[in-house]
């Protein structure tokens, strides 16, 4: 939660504030369930995103990232703010069995959501393809300066099964 402190427990009463926390210490099978607002970061390397996972699940137990539901279903608004300043607001390399679910990537200088890392190939050395990953119901929005070859949403080389449904882009 925006209000929350990384020095807590990451449990619904006591959350963390920022979703790089619950991302650092995620296992497989694990919901980051995320309350709603505007999450940014500040005085870190321009490449460095909101939320960046690494950590992989499995087949039969994948890592979720969802927006928090509130009590009569509707869900909360999640926005990952790279502001302009950062390359992208999130980014998934190295990792596999991944589901992002109603969150918002917004203002990415590059990408709202990178998935893999370069190369145009999976036996390109720059390569650093994902794999199982699931996009539902999110939006990409203002990402990309003017006149460059970026988008909401980038898939590079070498990644596969890549699941991107109900999401948005636009800006």
């Amino acid at each position: 939660a925006t209000t929350g402190s990384d020095a807590n427990p990451g449990t619904l009463a006591l959350p963390f504030r920022t979703v790089q926390k619950a991302a650092n210490l995620v296992v497989p099978g694990d919901s980051v369930i995320i309350r709603g607002g505007t999450y940014t970061i500040s005085d870190v390397p321009e490449w460095t995103p909101v939320l960046e996972v690494t950590t992989s699940g499995t087949a039969s137990a994948p890592i979720t990232f969802q927006a928090y539901q509130q009590p009569d279903g509707r869900y909360d608004t999640v926005i990952l703010d790279a502001q302009k300043i950062y390359l992208r607001a999130a980014w998934i390399h190295r990792c596999s069995h991944i589901i992002l679910d109603g969150l918002t990537f917004a203002n990415g200088k590059r990408e709202g959501l990178m998935l893999g890392r370069g190369g145009t190939t999976s036996t390109d050395p720059l390569a650093d393809p994902v794999g199982n990953i699931t996009v539902r119901n999110c939006v990409a929005y203002n990402n990309a300066e003017p006149n460059t070859k970026y988008a909401g949403f980038e898939i590079t080389g070498g990644s596969q099964f890549i699941l991107i449904e109900r999401c948005e882009s636009y800006n």
